[in-house]
């Protein structure tokens, strides 16, 4: 009814059309009804849409103006001239009508309405361009001739169009592949197949938790599998993956690892995005044109890819599965947990399946979105069985293979099913215990392992540990074995088996290789099952396994700071060799020499050394009262001989990087030492974050670095190039196969050092060749680690080299320091700096938020016992305002577990303000783009509740206890800070209903609505759902005051319209209609806008009809009455 003068030209129009077809052509009805029977359908799908039905009716008014009037050719024409042309009539509109229902197929109608609809929009108009070609074809008496070849050229052109669209987007993707270089899993994700039975984890598909998540009929769309270490969780989500991708739904995947570098959020989400629209490609457009629009937000802006993947899954049914989410860092797994969450929140058709340990943040986080929680070791015994059976055939074959008898075999067979009763869910013990069997060698000691089994997992390794410490093998072999296994513990990322015999031949503080290129021993024979080989990198061979090496229970049987302190003096010693110095001295270096040093492998552990030895370093000074004074000492010594043979001469030490003593207060004793570790540091943190300036330039990097090791290792990886042959194409002589085996797969590096591919290299030159272009745009590439939690002090001043003391730091400057050390989340620098006398509470109030937002809950707990006890409840409460502002949760129960009180005021600076990314801002914070300088909320509840999301209230009140009071200062604070950013109409009333639950019943007897009523009118805009919501559930429409006309223009209109609808009286607002410059000032806005006096304006909006609609009517009726005349304006006369 809302449109029916808007369609009265195309139903006029169609009626016509069908007349005519009945007078000229005897069809059945059914043809006639794909006339009327699409347009109704189509009117019926977006009636509920505003935005929708807006387009619909936009296009349908279009071809109501067009189509000719059939009724004036039906005399004039004869039925031979009619039938062609109303053959393509007809083709014309099942045409518009099938371009429409596409439409409303698409699964980014909504998300990406304003996108999407051009592309439409011109197909449409391609239509109407045929409608009038058609009629001209009608009024000229033309031979069929000319029909058919008016029709057969519209199917050439609509051909053509949707091939070049079609060339162009493939195009689109190719490039925003290449720019971005999404991680994907599917290698991964094969190889865990691979080694997996087919029916593992049909146990899984049986459990009513998940049949239900996977129907989409579970009241949570998180499943969490939960599960002890070695459980087989990984196996069991790539079967669950495999199975569901089986049935053929849309399934993403993510696999962490320990073992692997740990990805960034945004790549994270990448892969996400990537590996949806590689599975559809109907969003690829709509995607690559917010990639070229925000290229750099793109590439490096966590929370506008989260937003972007949330429009992308909103209306696709899509099943997301991670696994190993407790492997990464605590912080980022956090907040990759709060990412994958809010895009569950945000797409009603998506379904998460994690699996991960039962670890307490994680538990924090799925127990408050009401996540099924499945223990894997309760359920998996048929997978446990089938695995022990598995590795049990195995090992008698290998028997067999050997020439164990029969007998011998079915012995060893029928022992080896006991383990089956010891395993208690963990797949990996049975994995241990059966790699510990085949070891053994013998009968007699097989049997004897299977007699006498350990007891858990802790006691498995334990074995493996004794059989190292008090085996019969020498003392040296035992420390190789300790060796090998400290390095792979405290490595910074996973080391080639090669670089690991490197490692074994270096002595510390020799001058050179004295025990040959490499170790020839089996590392694997020397650690035992612990550790396992895959492609090429020495790897634990369950995480379980470090944890054990380094925690009580093994009596500590790896010291993490001694394991530094020798990886140091290793990279140290070996940077030192004067086999390197061709690679340092490129000026008076021998190529030939050089050559044959690469052939022989003296450059293997080259690569970690340069890039790591910082690392470890670092690592050393974080623990520093367990170090050895003796492997210090050769430490130290080891460092000074590496800054004094590769150290630059002209470097000027920066007095910017006095801020990093503290972090190598070890060496204070050592001043000279001590700065030039600074220095390093310093470089290699701005390296990482992109802070050299122009590092397109061989000099940005050179003059920032204070030693010559990266353009050593440029030099090095250069000269390995030149070396390998170009493609594929390999000579009888060539030699790439050996140099494949030293120096690994991946030779071909970027070669600017703040970039990942700096260190990862590729496989192939093109590849590296393809991602170096992404250097030459102006967004950043998807490769650098840029990231707001690890912020790298910059400064350009600059200090004289025998300055090495820290200086006494003026206030400005300590307070500077004090921000960068608490943003970067540096509890021991924050310690170290900490002045003796109370700060300022506003510094304290800006440190605990910025701490709040890095989510460093050490951090503000320190930073609070650092306040006056008078000013401690206020500064726990400014700090809990920015936790609830950005809705993290673990710190919100953290602060409150601390005594912070929800009932009291509190503001955020704009400092904190500014530290918070755009899309974390949850509510209405943003004045005409610009955020607001400080905002204040009257209590933390009020704040809580205008954010309007019921999963945080829910943790608030179930899992942090906070009771709703009865009582508030003014009602109209929970909706005077109503958060409506981000969210659609309809969003906003569904989230309204919800947080009903959370209104307590004194309030609704206090009348809150109509205090909110008031609040939401006050605002600076209209909120129409929120308005509503307050009329339908009790809000006297009349219950607002003249400051309401404050308003000015549109919004005006806006508040007026509807509340004149919900039956408001006007008459009791006290204003002088003739001179008051707001009531004038709305008289000129219904004349200019809708060209209506007040009077129509207060009929039409009572009636609840659409002003803009009725406005339109008016036009269009006067235009036919007048001939296009231009109507007059309304009169004023008779106001009063």
């Amino acid at each position: 009814m809302r449109a029916l003068g808007r369609l009265k030209p195309i139903v006029k129009g169609l009626q016509e059309y069908a007349g005519v077809v009945e007078v000229f052509v005897q069809v059945k009805p059914d043809v006639l009804g794909l006339i009327w029977g699409p347009l109704k359908l189509i009117l019926k799908a977006v009636s509920d849409v505003t935005t929708l039905f807006d387009k619909m009716m936009e296009v349908f008014v279009d071809i109501g103006r067009i189509l000719p009037q059939f009724k004036k050719y039906e005399e004039i024409l004869n039925e031979g001239q009619v039938r062609p042309i109303l053959t393509l009539f007809y083709k014309e509109i099942l045409a518009m009508y099938s371009v429409l229902l596409e439409f409303l197929k698409h699964p980014g109608r909504n998300s990406f309405i304003d996108a999407v609809w051009p592309h439409f929009r011109g197909q449409i108009d391609a239509i109407l361009d045929h409608i009038k070609d058609h009629e001209r074809v009608l009024m000229s008496h033309v031979t069929l001739e000319h029909v058919l070849q008016s029709h057969r050229e519209r199917q050439r052109a609509v051909k053509a169009e949707e091939q070049a669209e079609e060339a162009r987007n493939r195009q689109y993707w190719k490039e925003m592949e290449k720019g971005i270089s999404p991680l994907l899993y599917d290698d991964k994700l094969h190889d865990i197949l691979s080694d997996s039975c087919h029916e593992s984890g049909l146990w899984l598909e049986k459990k009513i938790q998940f049949r239900s998540w996977k129907d989409g009929v579970a009241k949570s769309r998180c499943l969490w599998l939960s599960g002890i270490p070695g459980a087989g969780k990984t196996y069991l989500s790539a079967n669950s993956i495999r199975r569901l991708q089986g049935e053929g739904h849309h399934v993403l995947f993510l696999f962490f690892s320990h073992n692997d570098l740990a990805p960034t959020r945004t790549q994270t989400l990448h892969s996400l995005l990537f590996q949806f629209l590689k599975q559809d490609a109907t969003l690829r457009a709509e995607v690559f044109r917010s990639y070229s629009s925000n290229e750099q937000k793109f590439s490096s802006d966590p929370e506008w890819v989260r937003s972007l993947l949330s429009q992308v899954l909103r209306d696709a049914e899509t099943f997301v599965v991670v696994d190993g989410l407790d492997e990464l860092d605590g912080k980022l797994r956090g907040l990759f947990a709060r990412d994958i969450l809010a895009v569950l929140e945000s797409c009603p058709q998506l379904r998460l399946l994690v699996s991960s340990r039962d670890e307490t943040d994680l538990r924090k986080e799925f127990t408050c979105k009401r996540a099924l929680q499945v223990c894997v070791q309760e359920h998996n015994s048929s997978d446990v069985k089938q695995y022990v059976q598995t590795e049990c055939d195995r090992l008698v074959d290998s028997l067999k293979e050997s020439g164990a008898s029969q007998e011998t075999c079915e012995q060893i067979g029928a022992a080896s099913a006991t383990v089956l009763q010891k395993t208690g869910g963990m797949i990996m013990y049975a994995h241990l215990v059966f790699r510990v069997a085949k070891d053994l060698g013998n009968e007699a000691d097989i049997r004897k392992e299977f007699l006498n089994l350990p007891k858990n997992l802790n006691e498995a390794y334990g074995r493996i540990l004794r059989r190292i410490q008090n085996s019969d093998i020498s003392s040296h072999l035992r420390a190789v074995a300790v060796k090998i296994l400290s390095w792979v513990a405290c490595a910074e990322r996973p080391l080639r088996e090669e670089e690991l015999l490197q490692i074994l031949v270096i002595v510390p503080g020799a001058a050179d290789f004295t025990k040959g290129r490499k170790d020839y021993r089996k590392i694997l024979h020397a650690c035992g099952p612990i550790l396992e080989i895959a492609d090429g990198l020495v790897r634990f061979v369950h995480f379980s396994g470090k944890e054990y090496l380094l925690d009580k229970q093994s009596n500590h049987f790896l010291d993490l700071t001694a394991a530094h302190i020798d990886a140091a003096t290793i990279c140290a010693t070996y940077l030192s060799f004067s086999t390197l110095d061709p690679v340092f001295e490129k000026a008076t270096a021998d190529a030939d020499a050089m050559k044959c040093e690469i052939h022989q492998g003296s450059f293997v552990f080259l690569d970690y050394a340069i890039l790591s030895w910082i690392h470890h370093v670092k690592m050393i000074s974080e623990d520093s009262k367990t170090a050895d004074a003796t492997g210090l000492a050769d430490l130290i010594a080891s460092l000074k001989t590496l800054l004094q043979k590769r150290g630059q001469s002209q470097f000027r030490r920066t007095a910017s990087a006095k801020v990093l003593l503290p972090v190598f207060r070890i060496f204070e004793d050592y001043a000279d030492l001590q700065s030039s570790l600074c220095s390093a540091a310093y470089f290699w943190g701005r390296a990482e974050h992109c802070l050299l300036g122009d590092d397109h330039h061989h000099e940005a990097t050179t003059n920032a670095d204070p030693t010559n090791l990266i353009v050593g290792l440029k030099s090095f990886r250069a000269s390995l190039e030149t070396m390998i042959c170009p493609g594929s194409k390999h000579t009888s002589l060539c030699r790439c196969k050996d140099l494949f085996q030293l120096y690994g797969n991946a030779l071909y590096h970027c070669d600017m050092c703040h970039c990942l591919a700096f260190r990862k290299g590729y496989d192939a030159a093109w590849a590296r060749d393809n991602h170096i272009q992404a250097h030459t745009r102006i967004f950043r590439c998807p490769d650098i680690r840029y990231t707001d939690d690890n912020p790298s002090p910059d400064g350009d001043a600059m200090q004289s080299e025998s300055d090495t003391e820290l200086l006494e730091v003026s206030k400005i400057d300590r307070y500077q320091v004090l921000k960068d050390g608490v943003c970067s989340g540096s509890l021991n620098l924050i310690r170290n700096l900490w002045p003796e006398e109370q700060l300022h509470y506003g510094i304290l109030k800006t440190l605990s938020q910025l701490a709040t937002v890095n989510d460093s809950l050490h951090m503000v707990e320190f930073i609070i016992s650092k306040c006056a006890p008078d000013n401690q409840e206020q500064l726990k409460a400014d700090a809990l305002a920015v936790a609830i502002e950005i809705e993290n949760l673990a710190c919100i129960k953290a602060l409150l577990s601390i005594g912070a009180q929800m009932e009291i005021g509190a503001t955020i600076g704009h400092e904190a303000y500014g530290h918070i990314p755009c899309k974390r801002l949850r509510g209405n914070l943003f004045q005409d783009g610009e955020r607001v300088q400080l905002i204040g909320f009257p209590s933390g509840f009020c704040r809580a509740f205008g954010l309007l999301r019921p999963g945080l209230m829910s943790f608030l009140v179930d899992e942090c206890e906070i009771t709703i009071p009865p009582g508030l200062r003014d009602l109209r604070d929970l909706f005077a800070y109503v958060g409506f950013r981000n969210a659609n109409p309809d969003e906003v009333s569904r989230r309204l209903e919800a947080m009903k639950t959370y209104i307590h019943k004194d309030w609704e007897a206090k009348g809150v609505y109509g205090h909110g009523l008031q609040a939401l009118l006050r605002q600076a805009r209209v909120h129409e759902n929120a308005l509503i919501f307050c009329l339908e559930n009790g809000a006297d429409p009349n219950q607002f005051h003249t400051a309401t006309m404050w308003r000015s223009g549109q919004r005006l209109v806006e508040a007026l319209r509807l509340l004149l609808r919900y039956g408001a009286d006007l008459n009791h607002l006290s204003i002088d209609r003739k001179n008051d410059r707001r009531w004038i000032n709305l008289e000129q806005q219904l004349r200019s806008g809708y060209d209506m006096s007040w009077e129509e304006f207060v009929k039409t909006a009572k009636a609840g009809e659409s002003l803009e609609r009725v406005s339109e009517r008016k036009r269009e009726e006067y235009a036919a009455n007048t001939k296009g005349q231009r109507p007059p304006r309304p009169s004023r006369q008779g106001k009063k």
